[in-house]
């Protein structure tokens, strides 16, 4: 049975404030529920397919998104930002092993096909020196095995679309061959012929792979 917190981030929360959500911030409230075990991933899976409530058609649209262990409402973020702008949608919080099968570091939001990592920093990543020392040393490690590892601070959230740009970059040079971000715009940011706008769902059957 899946029941709804009353708080959600730290913030009271009602049934009807998820049937007003976006499909954004149902991104949020679904990987928060999984991530607290309000819900398992398959339960709420099959309750969005088997309910007829207020936004029903967004929630089933939402909820192959969500996964487990996403740590943070930004990581969700982070994953709205590439799957809504047509790249493939890292999967969060994987374990990333070496040659031998011995772990080397656990990533954020990790494309193993390409051997990528999207790693969030927030405020308490910046201003803890402990803490940036050691995402330094642990983002050099995954370097030295051969990963690229693409860090997404709170500022670049000013303008999303970068984000979407300097991941596909970081696909592109280890293979990827799939379609550049749709994000409203048709060049990268900073790009003179820049076109800003939204960032808008995939239409189904031309997502990012």
């Amino acid at each position: 049975m899946l029941t709804v917190p009353s708080e959600l981030h730290g913030r009271p929360f009602t049934a009807s404030q998820a049937a007003e959500a976006d499909d954004r911030e149902l991104l949020r409230i679904g990987d928060w529920l999984v991530r607290r075990d309000h819900v398992d991933l398959l339960e709420l899976r099959g309750f969005v397919l088997e309910q007829h409530l207020d936004g029903v058609q967004r929630a089933r649209r939402v909820a192959p998104l969500v996964r487990e262990n996403v740590d943070s409402a930004k990581e969700s973020d982070v994953r709205w930002i590439l799957w809504s702008s047509g790249l493939p949608v890292p999967e969060p919080d994987l374990p990333i092993v070496d040659e031998h099968g011995v772990r080397v570091a656990r990533g954020d939001l990790v494309y193993v096909r390409w051997n990528v990592v999207v790693e969030h920093g927030g405020w308490h990543h910046e201003r803890d020196a402990d803490q940036r020392q050691r995402d330094h040393l642990r983002r050099e490690r995954l370097e030295a095995f051969g990963w690229r590892v693409i860090v997404v601070t709170v500022k670049d959230f000013d303008d999303e679309r970068s984000i979407a740009w300097r991941v596909h970059q970081a696909l592109v040079e280890r293979g990827y061959r799939g379609a550049r971000p749709r994000c409203g715009w048709q060049d990268p940011p900073n790009s003179r012929t820049a076109r800003i706008g939204g960032l808008h769902p995939p239409h189904r059957g031309d997502g990012g792979g």
